[in-house]
């Protein structure tokens, strides 16, 4: 499972693995959340311009905090810190 989740979403293309990683993600709501704010995370570095990347980030930390799992919100509390310190 752990290797399923450390993949890459997009580099998914097996159907075997795309059922077993959704399997796990329906298990398990919090996991399910970090998986996908993982993935999130990705599109901040594909942005064309830094107002771009920063709207995508402020976006990711909004989520994060509402997403209530207490690794994901302190995360985003630290995002936030080095954005303002």
């Amino acid at each position: 499972t752990r290797y399923l989740l450390l993949s890459n979403g997009v580099d998914i293309f097996d159907k075997e693995y795309k059922t077993r990683l959704d399997n796990a993600l329906a298990m398990n709501k919090p996991l399910s959340q970090a998986y996908y704010l993982k993935e999130q995370l990705r599109e901040i570095w594909t942005q064309v311009n830094k107002n771009n990347a920063e709207m995508v980030m402020l976006d990711w930390v909004k989520q994060a905090q509402e997403s209530k799992v207490p690794q994901l919100v302190k995360m985003a509390a630290t995002v936030m810190a080095h954005r303002t310190g």
